[in-house]
């Protein structure tokens, strides 16, 4: 089966998990009618998998992880999120 562009809605929390199917490819997180939405190429016929996201506030500490992957700032009104996501 070919890819697919799929979203995912985030919650802005210090972590979540969110399941997408193995093997997603990230390619935005943006505010989209006042929600954070992650949109993902993925194949839809691959098993579900966990993905472990962290939001954080500019100013707000950051705790430290390896294997992080940082997919962006996102501005939604007065507060900017910083998204990483735990490899």
């Amino acid at each position: 089966m070919k890819p697919k562009i799929f979203k995912y809605k985030l919650n802005v929390t210090s972590t979540q998990t969110i399941q997408m199917p193995l093997a997603a490819n990230i390619r935005s997180i943006q505010p989209m009618n006042g929600e954070l939405c992650l949109w993902a190429e993925v194949n839809p016929t691959n098993p579900l998998v966990d993905y472990v996201f962290d939001i954080y506030g500019t100013g707000h500490e950051i705790e430290l992880y390896d294997g992080r992957k940082y997919h962006g700032t996102v501005i939604m009104g007065p507060m900017v999120w910083h998204i990483f996501e735990r490899i």
